[in-house]
């Protein structure tokens, strides 16, 4: 008998057209998206502390004492062994800043398009610096700039600055740190709460 926990909702039609929805039609989505992923990042970043740092195999130990070994097993082996665990969380930092960074640009840049505010958009400080750092981040974390690019560098924002030389460079954590991540969500989420119609 399936699980009824397992089971799917049907959702009402409202809800369906929400997330069946490629394009925002309110600001509310994405400010909370906005929001999810910057809480997102400070937890990766927390597990890369930790990764490096604690002995979790340990502590995970004690909490699923008991419990299937099916289930925790591989964990509590990855956990064991310091570089995998290290590299594992890379992995998933650099997944999480992908899609952060990705999903809150593309959310944004579609709602500026539906409602004409792209000029808007366009016009601020961080637009350039983070459209090439998402397209690094979608092409292998590597920089490939196009010739419309490479009119408009170099771009800057903040301590970052991308120029012509790092084209076919792979995207760091040197140019683009985890707070520098977190702090663009932020400026982000004041942009569309407060300048976005």
């Amino acid at each position: 008998m399936p699980n009824p926990s397992l089971q799917r909702t049907a959702l009402p039609p409202a809800e369906l057209t929400r997330y069946a929805s490629p394009i925002v039609d309110s600001k509310l989505p994405i400010t909370e998206a906005l929001q999810a992923h910057a809480e997102n990042l400070r937890l990766a970043c927390v597990f890369r502390v930790l990764a490096r740092g604690h002995d979790l195999h340990n502590a995970f130990s004690k909490i699923v004492a008991g419990k299937p070994a099916a289930a925790f097993g591989p964990s509590l082996h990855l956990l064991q062994n310091k570089e995998k665990l290290v590299h594992s969380v890379d992995q998933l930092y650099l997944a999480i800043v992908r899609t952060a960074v990705t999903e809150s640009f593309e959310l944004t840049r579609d709602y500026c398009r539906k409602t004409k505010q792209t000029k808007s958009l366009k016009s601020q400080q961080w637009f350039t610096v983070i459209r090439l750092i998402r397209n690094a981040l979608n092409h292998n974390f590597h920089f490939d700039f196009s010739p419309s690019d490479l009119k408009e560098l170099p771009a800057t924002w903040g301590a970052i600055v991308i120029e012509a030389k790092l084209g076919g460079t792979e995207l760091t954590q040197a140019i683009l740190p985890p707070e520098a991540a977190i702090d663009w969500l932020a400026e982000l989420d004041a942009f569309v709460s407060h300048t976005l119609e």
